[in-house]
């Protein structure tokens, strides 16, 4: 069977599907009474090459001979996610989580990237409720995981509710810091701007030399009024980590503020990055 899934390998890094098909087909007819290897080889393949339909039928070959290891438990998450079945994905999780040979690191990630994605979802398709109904549904270490925690406060905010999209990001920055978030907080429209900010100071008072706090306390001032302490805030954020980003948002408060010429420079230096 080894012989036929080395020339599967070939056969697939040369695109040839067929060919490849009869060689697994050849490697599952020797290996009949342990199809395991080949079964996922051919799942990793047909990933690969984004026939998650193939994919799944394979891994669910292997569900059916209770032979679902670690590796083909990951393969099988990575191929819910691909086609959107997040229900099958969350019922997963005891599995993964059961499964020696799996990080709970690694679980972490694959749950964290459901919920993200189904709140994505929720926020395009549905409405507050159905952002909610994921939210509750998360588990409540979910609920404590920075990448879950932006995409609900990016959910709420879109959704008219800055506040709690604040009250989310001020709660998960007060016990981890994390640059999203930072980012986020200093992009939320709407709510109370200038709480905001006094509480973006409080934290750049620890952080003094974060681009990212400094950038998020900058839209803050823009938001406020307070061009010049906006200036100031870029600048320094321009300086201790120049990005294009930040050299535009530096550029159109100079223009605002009737610096065209010191604008234009910031703008070009800025394309420069």
């Amino acid at each position: 069977a080894t012989h036929w899934l080395l020339a599967a390998r070939a056969a697939d890094l040369q695109g040839a599907v067929e060919r490849r098909n009869d060689w697994l087909a050849r490697a599952r007819e020797a290996a009949a009474d342990e199809p395991g290897p080949v079964l996922v080889t051919a799942a990793e393949m047909n990933l690969k090459r984004g026939a998650l339909d193939a994919a799944l039928e394979a891994l669910q070959q292997l569900e059916k001979l209770g032979a679902l290891n670690p590796r083909a438990l990951l393969l099988l998450a990575r191929v819910l996610r691909q086609r959107g079945d997040f229900d099958r994905l969350h019922d997963l999780e005891p599995k993964l989580r059961d499964a020696r040979g799996v990080e709970p690191a690694q679980v972490d990630e694959i749950m964290d990237t459901l919920y993200v994605d189904m709140l994505k979802v929720a926020t395009d398709r549905g409405g507050r409720a159905a952002v909610d109904a994921v939210w509750t549904e998360a588990t409540r270490a979910a609920r404590r995981r920075p990448p879950v925690v932006v995409a609900y406060a990016r959910a709420l905010a879109k959704h008219g509710d800055p506040a709690g999209a604040t009250k989310a990001l001020e709660g998960l920055l007060d016990d981890e810091w994390h640059e999203p978030a930072v980012q986020l907080y200093g992009e939320v429209d709407g709510g109370d701007g200038l709480a905001r900010l006094r509480r973006a100071e409080d934290w750049l008072r620890a952080r003094r030399e974060d681009p990212t706090l400094l950038v998020a306390c900058a839209r803050l001032c823009v938001g406020a009024e307070l061009y010049g302490k906006a200036r100031s805030y870029l600048e320094t954020s321009l300086a201790l980590r120049p990005r294009a980003e930040t050299a535009q948002l530096l550029a159109h408060l100079l223009e605002r503020l009737g610096d065209r010429e010191r604008a234009l420079k910031v703008l070009h230096d800025g394309l420069a990055l």
